[in-house]
């Protein structure tokens, strides 16, 4: 009897864990990008028919664009949006700017591994800034605060 409780509360517990793990970045055009995690994508009609395995990869989970276009979200490949990625760029450097931690820290990296890709990331109890490189490889992330 206790083997089966046991092995309910497991097969609960790696359930739960599955459910919660991050399964696609979103990135938005003024700079913010937000984790879906599994739940959500599972229960999204909205990112169904993303080809997630051509998408680019941050730290392996894989990442779309969100545009609207005439009233319309547009979910795209980022890598083929550098407007998009341009924006978020420069969107996220001003918030970086208000943190004089941060932005020393961002400088350090950029002066070990060139000019990035900066988006700040949003999940379910926190946000941080990311530093990208230009080929959409994760450098480091940074100021990791919790979401009120």
């Amino acid at each position: 009897m206790i083997i089966i409780v046991q092995l309910a509360a497991l097969t609960y517990g790696l359930n739960i864990v599955y459910q919660e793990h991050p399964k696609l970045v979103v990135l938005y055009q003024y700079g913010n990008a937000i984790l879906i995690k599994q739940s959500e994508y599972a229960s999204s009609d909205e990112f169904k028919n993303i080809p997630l395995e051509e998408m680019p990869k941050i730290a392996g989970i894989p990442s779309v664009s969100y545009l609207v276009h005439n009233g319309k979200p547009i979910l795209g490949n980022p890598l083929q949006n550098p407007k998009l990625l341009n924006s978020a760029d420069s969107e996220t450097r001003k918030h970086i700017e208000n943190s004089q931690k941060n932005q020393l820290f961002l400088q350090e990296l950029e002066a070990k591994h060139g000019k990035g890709i900066t988006i700040a990331l949003m999940g379910k109890y926190t946000g941080a800034y990311v530093l990208l490189s230009k080929d959409f490889k994760l450098i480091s992330t940074f100021g990791e605060q919790p979401l009120n």
